[in-house]
Order: structure tokens, then sequence, then C-alpha cells
């Protein structure tokens, strides 16, 4: 990616902490350009409610370390399905992000093995974009997260240890799993660029607004023919 000093950038989240996981390392380098959102605090039964307040100090802790303009996080939290919340909340999404003043869009990608990045990647994004509009030479760079990119088309290169920093004020989430050390794994494995060598990259799948609302159409309409079919 060539980032200019004069471009926006916006980072989303679908949960706190999948930005840091896909690009901290890249919202660390450029925090200055980047606004950053989060889409659902993601509390579930039982305790709801106290475990979406810990998540959200931990995004708001992790975006005044990383230096960037946190948008906010919208709380979420409950017993019904999440998919239908996240709908409901359309109106402060198209309230909060002005999607037309923005030179780059970093998302998950849209194979990530997550529904609700999956969703919100090739659906409710795309929504967002036709509603709210955006540039013409808007760039959507896909992140990795809980899938490893198949194809990635662009690296950057990263400080692992600012990384691991910046994963630490999420702690609460790996006490299952140590996630911080393996997506740093895989940060290493992707320093063998096709370009050269580095110790540790992030890498991503990069490409004009056009041919993301053409690739999403296609996973709106077969998500649409399966909620028409199933009912939701």
């Amino acid at each position: 990616m060539n980032i200019k000093q004069t471009d926006k950038i916006l980072v989303i989240a679908p949960h706190p902490d999948d930005e840091s996981l896909g690009c901290g390392g890249f919202m660390l380098k450029y925090a200055k350009q980047i606004d950053s959102f989060c889409f659902l605090s993601s509390g579930i039964e039982p305790d709801a409610k106290k475990k979406s307040d810990v998540r959200m100090v931990e995004w708001n802790v992790a975006q005044k370390f990383i230096g960037c303009k946190n948008l906010g996080i919208c709380e979420l939290y409950g017993t019904k399905p999440l998919l239908p919340r996240i709908k409901d909340s359309m109106d402060y999404y198209l309230k909060t992000l002005d999607t037309s003043k923005y030179d780059y869009i970093f998302m998950p990608h849209f194979d990530d093995n997550h529904p609700e990045h999956r969703y919100i990647a090739t659906d409710l994004m795309r929504q967002i974009l036709l509603r709210n509009g955006f540039k013409k030479n808007l760039k959507i760079c896909c992140y990795e997260v809980w899938t490893p990119l198949i194809d990635p088309n662009d690296f950057v290169d990263i400080d692992a240890k600012k990384k691991l920093k910046l994963l630490d004020l999420y702690k609460t989430q790996w006490t299952v799993c140590d996630l911080p050390k393996k997506i740093v794994g895989l940060n290493c494995y992707r320093g063998i660029k096709p370009n050269g060598f580095t110790d540790y990259a992030e890498a991503f799948f990069v490409i004009p607004v056009k041919k993301y609302m053409k690739l999403t159409r296609k996973h709106s309409l077969t998500g649409w023919l399966k909620r028409l079919v199933c009912g939701d």
C-alpha cells in the first residue's frame, strides 16, 4: 500500500480485538490517519452485560494505546440472536460512519470462518457504503483473523513487540487460547513476501471499491436466498 500523509483511513472491527489481531501493526504505524469503529461489544449470557462492559473498556483502552481517533463501539449483548441485533443498529452505524471521506477502509476478509465477520464485511458494510457514499478511488483492505487469506496481494512490515503489547490489552480474551502468539506467528510467516523477506508483516487483500461491490453482491445474494429459504 502506498499510504500518503493526506489519506484518511477507516478500520472497522466486528468485535473488540479483531482490529488489533488483523491489522494492529498497521494501525500503530499510521495511527494519526486512522478512525476506528467496533460494531458490537458481543456480551453473551450468562452475565452478558458484565462481559459487554469489560470488552467495551478493553476496546477503548486499546484505541487510546494505538493513538487513533476512536469513533466508538456499539453496545450489543443479550440472548436475542446476534445478526438481527446488528441489523437493528443500522441507523447508528449510518450516523457514525461517514464512509464518503475515506481513501482506505479495512475489514475482515470475505471468507473468514466467523459468521459475524463475514456478514459485516460482505453485507453490512456494502449497505453502509451504498447509503452513505464513497470516493471513486476508495480501496477496500481485507485483513485476516480466524482464517488466513488464500491470496494476499499486499503486505505491511510491522513491529511485533508493539503489536503484542497492544494485544495484551485484550487479555480477558486469551484465557482459552493464546491467540496473540498464534497471530504473531502468522505475521512472522507473512514476512516471506513476494518482493523480499522481513521479520514480521501483516497480509491484506486490497481491491478497488468497484471490485468490492461486485464481489460482495454475490455474497449478499447468497445470504439473502439463504434467509429466504430458512425464514431468518
